[in-house]
């Protein structure tokens, strides 16, 4: 439904002179117009959970690749600290 033709619509109704075929005409045009967002929404959630899936996927890669060998070991400031000061 064009913007112009639901202004005239709209203003029947503040008038209490819209017919009921122009009150139908109003809610098939909402319907179809709702139709069309929620099939727009279902389509990027399902791109959304597909982009999801690969990222699932490649967390798992790295977690499965993963070797403690490699692991980050994290030293106390504290003694960091104590050793400089002995060096110094």
């Amino acid at each position: 439904m064009k913007q112009n033709r639901l202004d005239e619509l709209m203003q029947k109704a503040s008038e209490d002179k819209i017919s009921l075929s122009e009150v139908a005409e109003i809610v098939g045009a909402c319907l179809q117009s709702f139709s069309r967002h929620s099939n727009e929404i279902k389509t990027k959630i399902g791109l959304l959970e597909e982009q999801m899936f690969v990222l699932e996927e490649k967390l798992d890669m790295i977690l499965d690749n993963q070797s403690p060998a490699f692991g980050v070991i994290v030293d106390d400031d504290d003694e960091i600290l104590e050793e400089e000061d002995e060096e110094d």
